[in-house]
């Protein structure tokens, strides 16, 4: 199964790509998705994204529009069929 994740703002420059896939036997985890998804980019993705073993204050990590927060957290189950978008914490002033 392909997992198709997009990213938005600050980690398309970061990453260097819009989207990445990355191949499954079936449904992960949030946390494993994360983990694979920095071996296809680079490693310093996970602390964009995680402080600790939890999600950055103020970084989405959308399953079909939904925050991860409101589902299961980094346990939220996805598979290839759903959108997956990770936003970094925005700022500014």
């Amino acid at each position: 199964m392909i997992i198709r994740v997009h990213f938005y703002a600050m980690l398309r420059m970061t990453t260097g790509v819009s989207s990445v896939e990355v191949e499954t036997d079936g449904p992960i985890t949030m946390r494993q998705l994360i983990d694979l998804a920095c071996q296809k980019t680079r490693p310093q993705l996970k602390g964009d994204l995680l402080e600790g073993p939890q999600i950055k204050k103020g970084t989405l990590l959308l399953v079909d529009g939904r925050n991860v927060l409101f589902l299961d957290g980094l346990d939220t189950m996805v598979q290839g069929d759903q959108v997956i978008a990770f936003f970094p914490p925005g700022g500014g002033g």
